[in-house]
This record gives structure tokens, C-alpha cells and sequence, in this order.
């Protein structure tokens, strides 16, 4: 045990006395934050809003409700409304995959021509934030509009409040926690694989293999820095982006622990992962090529920094099913306090089977003597 952490205090002082190194994992990342805030950290991209009307009265008074709704939200630029009633209905999504559910009830005509208020229950599954304001703003705007049409008479409808299901990301946790992302998938490509195919190919295993001690211990005290450096990093933004943009994280320290041990295996699996591909790999060029062709697909399509809301909602399921999107993802929901049980699980199961399929052929096809 004294040697493995004797290896594992050599590995972190040669990290920390490597600037390059420093800088791509400690500094890069804190630029990144800085400009990805100063960009988007108080934009507010208002994407199409897809809205379903459902006229259970089937009167021509709910029927010219409805039209009036569709012609006035086609004539405004501020948010998009995709809108599905009627003769469209069947081409439509399922009523689960709709932003707003808006659905006028039985007897509506009946309240018209008696001048009673109708209250038009309204459902959403948009997040508290700018799109959720602007589109109720909107609706409810409309609504008012429609009443003054007959302002001598009384109020015809009444739009009730959409209940959220969630308090809304804040975009400075949303990329810390992706930055965290990015440190792991470049601690084990780049920081993890690269060394041990060098450390393989310049004869540095077989040296060791004189000295008493187990030369797995090598690579486990490696695998154990890594993790720390890992652990410093995404702290170390933390801080940066508490002190600089007052990112708060808004959670218990049940829900923190949790979010720990999620990104604990999460980034062992990861480092399996480049372990494998040290033990496929026989050259550092060939290291370098599988690491760069593997690092932009799986930080573009695991949400760390780039959100994918604009993609096809059947491609965003797809993508959630990935180890990495699904860890950052249980991290995210650990530290708002809203912590998913069903998304920490499979994280913990994805990244643990990964973990065992990765190192189960790392150990069959690593070799520590050079190959050729």
C-alpha cells in the first residue's frame, strides 16, 4: 500500500510540474467557461413551442376559439408555436410529446351563450425559464385580447396557470458540470492512454518489472492521480464559476454525495475505457488517432457543452442512453436538489459495465513489453 501511494504522489508531481498539462486541464476549461458564459450565460434562445388543442365541446363557438387562437399565434414573431388540432391531429405527436396541452371542455358554447367564464385548463412540460414566460405571456395575452372582442359582455374565458414540472438548469451549472465532462473524456483519451502506450513502447513496464513490486501497481496509482486531478478540476471550476458568475448549487449533501460517487465511477469507467484502447493500440500515433476520432462525436453528442434541444426529440432519447450524457445528466439533476433515481441507476449500471467490459479485454490484450 506505501508503494501504491508512493506511485500515485510521483504521478501527481509530475502532473502538476507539466504547464502544458496544467493548463489544458485547469486553465482551458475555466476559458471555456468564461466565453461560453460571456456568450450565452444571460441569452435566452426561445426554440419552437409545440402546442396541442383539444376541443372536447366541438361547438362552432369552440371552433371559432380555436381559430382565432391558431391565427393570432401564427402572426406573432415571438415564439414559434408548432400547433396540432384537428384535421392535423393524426399526423401529430403522441399528446406526452407536447410542450403545451390546452384543451377547452365540454359546455363551452353553453357558458357563451349564458355569459358564464370558462376556465380552459392549460398543461405544460416546459421548464421554468424565458420560454415558458414568453409562451404563457402569450396565451394569456391572446385570451384577454379574445374577451375584449365582447367587452360588453362578461369574460368569456379564463386560461388557468400552467404548473412546471421543474425549476429550469442554470446555464453556469449546466457547464461546469459539462466542463467536468470534458476533463474526464480528455484524462482518459489523451491523459491516460497516451502515457501508457509511451510508458509500454519506451520500455518503462519492463523496468519496473525489476524492481519488488507488482507493475499493475503502476498502472492502478496512475488510474488514481488521474482521478484525482479529475476531482481538483471540476472543484476548481466550481469555485471559479461561484466567485465570477455566482453559480449556486442548490441541493442537500445527501444529493451531493450522490453526485460524487456518480462522477467517481463515471470517470473510472472512462479511464477503463482508455485503457482498452492503450491495450489495442501499439503506437502513441495510433493512441493519438483513436483518441481524437472518439473525443469529438462523444462530446458533441453527450451534452456537455452544446445543448441538443434543436435536435429531433427521438435522436435526444437515443443520445440519453449514452454512459457519459447519462452521467453529466444524474450530476446535473444530484445538484438541483431533483434527483432522478431511475437516470442515477442506469448511470451507475452503464458506467460499472462499462468499468467490468473494459477491463476484461484490457487485461486480456494489454502486454507491458513493447510491441515489435
Amino acid at each position: 500500500m506505501q508503494v501504491l501511494f508512493y506511485l500515485m504522489r510521483l504521478d501527481l508531481r509530475l502532473f502538476f510540474r507539466a504547464r502544458l498539462a496544467m493548463f489544458w486541464t485547469f486553465a482551458f476549461p475555466v476559458l471555456l467557461l468564461v466565453v461560453q458564459m460571456g456568450l450565452f450565460g444571460h441569452a435566452a434562445a426561445l426554440r419552437p413551442v409545440s402546442l396541442r388543442i383539444v376541443d372536447l365541446d366541438g361547438s362552432a363557438e369552440s371552433a371559432a376559439f380555436v381559430f382565432y387562437m391558431k391565427r393570432e399565434l401564427a402572426l406573432q414573431k415571438v415564439v414559434r408555436f408548432d400547433i396540432f388540432s384537428g384535421s392535423n391531429m393524426a399526423n401529430s405527436r403522441s399528446p406526452e410529446e407536447q410542450d403545451v396541452l390546452l384543451t377547452i371542455p365540454h359546455g363551452f358554447e353553453d357558458h357563451v351563450l349564458h355569459q358564464k367564464e370558462t376556465v380552459i385548463p392549460l398543461s405544460t412540460k416546459l421548464k421554468q425559464g424565458p420560454l415558458y414566460d414568453a409562451s404563457f405571456g402569450l396565451l394569456r395575452a391572446l385570451s384577454t385580447t379574445y374577451n375584449l372582442h365582447v367587452i360588453a359582455a362578461p369574460q368569456r374565458v379564463l386560461l388557468q396557470t400552467p404548473v412546471s414540472p421543474a425549476s429550469q438548469l442554470d446555464y453556469g451549472l449546466y457547464l461546469v458540470t459539462g466542463l467536468s465532462g470534458m476533463i474526464i473524456l480528455s484524462s482518459s483519451l489523451m491523459g491516460f492512454a497516451g502515457p501508457l502506450v509511451a510508458a509500454r513502447e519506451g520500455g518503462m513496464f519492463k523496468l519496473y518489472q525489476l524492481f519488488p513490486m507488482k507493475t499493475e501497481l503502476v498502472v492502478i496509482a496512475w488510474w488514481l492521480s488521474r482521478l484525482c486531478v479529475t476531482l481538483l478540476a471540476s472543484i476548481f471550476m466550481l469555485v471559479i464559476a461561484r466567485l465570477l458568475y455566482d453559480v449556486r448549487i442548490d441541493t442537500t449533501s445527501v444529493g451531493l454525495c450522490l453526485a460524487l460517487c456518480v462522477m467517481v465511477l463515471g470517470t473510472g469507467a472512462s479511464l477503463a475505457l482508455g485503457m482498452l484502447i492503450a491495450a489495442l493500440c501499439p503506437t502513441v500515433i495510433s493512441v493519438a488517432m483513436v483518441s481524437n476520432v472518439l473525443y469529438l462525436p462523444l462530446m458533441l453528442a453527450s451534452d456537455l457543452v452544446i445543448p441538443l434541444d434543436s435536435l429531433p426529440r427521438r435522436m435526444q432519447e437515443l443520445l440519453s442512453w449514452m454512459p457519459l450524457h447519462a452521467m453529466v445528466d444524474a450530476i446535473r439533476s444530484c445538484m438541483m436538489n431533483q434527483s432522478d433515481w431511475h437516470l442515477v441507476g442506469y448511470s451507475v449500471i452503464a458506467s460499472l459495465l462499462t468499468l467490468s467490459v473494459a477491463l476484461f479485454f484490457s487485461a486480456k490484450h494489454f502486454t507491458w513489453a513493447p510491441r515489435g
